[in-house]
């Protein structure tokens, strides 16, 4: 922390934030300048300010960030989310959550969700320290492919270890897919016929070891049906095949049900 006396060479002061009227001013962790108005920071944050008296605040955020910040506490039109890269985004959200920055909170939260399919393990780990249950299982998903290693390095200690309960349903509903492939036995008793086993080996293949998969079954089979020829007895079993997979993914607890799970399970 700054003292009232502190004096910097050559700062660099925001262009959008360099009030003449200005009583208190923000440091970044880039350092640069911005000054504000403390009426303005403690009608629409709170923790911004420490103490009553102090008039240079150093954040623990970069410029890039609380320049989008502090347009939430201003009455002007608020910055077009769409356009700012990801993961400033990211950290906008985090401070936003940090100083309790209410009118950004679901603009953000909204724009995160629409990240989901790029960068789901980071707006997982942002749900997850937030309590937004519903992202948490949109994003969650997407995640089951992840190592082990990038989820705890993400996610922390506590919340991977929900994530690893939550993987181990897809984990067991792959394997599961994998060695329950039904049985619609032909004429004379034959199990299949010579266009099975290239069929299974297809889409056995396309489901791989990643759980992640499981979530595109309905496209992995329309791609290799067709092998099947005009046998009705090898498409029947591949339809139910099919139909038992997507019934196992559907039975799968969701990310906030298996925290649930875990949360009984360590109950004393």
């Amino acid at each position: 922390m700054f003292d009232n006396d502190t004096t910097l060479d050559d700062p660099k002061v925001s262009e959008r934030f360099n009030a003449s009227d200005s009583d208190i001013t923000a440091i970044s962790s880039d350092g640069i300048l911005f000054k504000v108005h403390r009426r303005n920071l403690e009608m629409h944050s709170e923790g911004f300010i420490s103490q009553r008296d102090e008039n240079v605040i150093t954040a623990a955020e970069k410029a890039s960030v609380l320049e989008l910040l502090f347009q939430y506490m201003y009455r002007q039109p608020q910055p077009n989310l769409a356009m700012v890269p990801f993961f400033d985004l990211a950290l906008l959200a985090e401070a936003v959550e940090k100083y309790h920055v209410f009118s950004a909170q679901e603009v953000c939260k909204a724009h995160m969700r629409a990240n989901i399919s790029a960068e789901p393990i980071i707006v997982l780990s942002y749900a997850t320290r937030y309590g937004y249950h519903d992202l948490c299982d949109e994003a969650a998903p997407r995640t089951v492919g992840m190592t082990n290693e990038i989820a705890l390095k993400v996610l922390g200690t506590r919340s991977f270890a929900r994530w690893a309960l939550y993987k181990d349903g897809w984990m067991k509903a792959l394997r599961d897919a994998q060695s329950r492939t039904g049985r619609v036995l032909h004429k004379g008793g034959r199990e299949a016929c010579e266009e099975w086993w290239p069929f299974q080996a297809k889409i056995l293949s396309a489901l791989g070891c990643d759980p992640e998969n499981l979530q595109e079954v309905t496209g992995i089979f329309r791609r290799h049906v067709k092998m099947l020829k005009e046998c009705s007895h090898c498409r029947t079993r591949a339809e139910q095949w099919q139909t038992s997979m997507e019934a196992a993914v559907l039975r799968i607890p969701t990310f906030t049900e298996a925290q649930a799970l875990l949360t009984i399970g360590n109950a004393p």
